[in-house]
């Protein structure tokens, strides 16, 4: 069988978990994750279905053994999967964020040139109507005249009638245009409505998507390294222990998170010989030590408090493993060498 995750972060629990740890830890996620529950949501739906896995190959004893012994590059592969749904999605938001800003531009143009074409049409139309009564008035005094000296002005009046025919068709053309310049820009109105409405509702489903991954799991480890106290500022996986009295890791993060939170993050310090390394005065149950950290969107690089102690004992020679945890999962793994 081809293993494609990490069970044990899944389950969130521990490598040496008993069968009834894992039965317990399935039947919670199970009941929080299925689809039925978040509206047969698709992204909830993969989430329940790669709890299923886990839970069928670490209740199998063979199928463990065989999980256990292929774990590492399994593991690795999991947090670059992560890595690149975080980045594609940032990347979506960024996308849409300029074609819509495109198309605010584009579309301010061609409403700035249509309006100047109306108010030039009602300039015009102003224009003409202005015409139109002085036309009217001197018709009038026209009409009045006739009756004196009807023949002699007989052509003048009817020349000017057929003048002011002509500029009343050219009226109602003027005014047809202008009718459908208003409904043109009604449509495109209407259009650019519909097109804020539809990215806006994209914008919302990619950053929902982004803050239910945060919720999950607020950030992911990409890279683990460790820095001496006796030789501060030079990362490393490889140290002599001639003064070496602490160790501190620094954890290399993308986040999916949009606003600042605080993470709390258990580590684990394990011996060469397996056995936890730990202060029972200082240390929580199950942990090296446990410390909030300040996570905001722009965040790559953390680092954590040291462990050791003043008199340099606190590591012996052989390699130690490293395991970061938060909210009960293991989101983190990388091991050291002390020579």
């Amino acid at each position: 069988m081809s293993y494609k995750h990490d069970y044990y972060s899944i389950l969130g629990i521990l490598e040496n978990a008993t069968s009834d740890e894992i039965k317990i830890a399935y039947r919670k996620l199970s009941k929080k994750l299925h689809p039925d529950v978040n509206g047969g949501d698709k992204f909830y739906e993969k989430h329940f279905q790669l709890l299923n896995e886990a839970y069928q190959v670490l209740n199998n004893k063979i199928e463990r053994a065989k999980y256990d012994s292929s774990r590492e590059n399994i593991y690795k592969k999991t947090i670059d999967e992560q890595e690149k749904i975080i980045t594609n999605l940032k990347i979506d938001i960024e996308l849409i964020k300029k074609n819509l800003s495109k198309e605010k531009n584009s579309f301010n143009k061609i409403i700035e040139r249509k309006n100047e074409e109306i108010q030039r049409l009602k300039s015009r139309n102003l224009h003409h109507s202005k015409n139109d009564v002085k036309i009217m008035k001197l018709f009038i005094v026209g009409l009045l005249i006739a009756f004196v000296i009807i023949f002699s002005y007989n052509m003048n009046t009817n020349k000017s009638f057929a003048q002011n025919k002509t500029k009343m068709v050219q009226l109602k053309k003027d005014n047809k245009l202008l009718t459908n310049l208003i409904e043109y820009t009604r449509e495109k109105n209407q259009r650019l409505s519909n097109l804020v409405d539809d990215t806006k509702f994209l914008l919302t489903t990619a950053q929902e998507k982004l803050d239910e991954i945060a919720t999950i799991q607020p950030i992911i480890i990409k890279k683990i390294d460790f820095e001496n106290s006796s030789n501060k500022g030079i990362y490393s996986r490889r140290f002599k222990q001639i003064n070496l009295k602490y160790i501190y890791p620094r954890l290399h993060i993308v986040t999916p998170l949009t606003i600042n939170k605080s993470v709390k993050l258990y580590v684990n310090i394990y011996n060469p010989d397996g056995t936890l390394s730990n202060n029972y005065k200082i240390s929580p149950k199950g942990h090296t030590h446990v410390k909030s950290y300040q996570i905001s969107p722009n965040t790559s690089l953390l680092g954590l408090i040291g462990w050791g102690n003043d008199e340099g004992t606190a590591y012996i020679k052989g390699k130690h493993k490293v395991e970061i945890w938060y909210e009960g999962k293991m989101i983190g793994k990388e091991y050291f060498t002390v020579y």
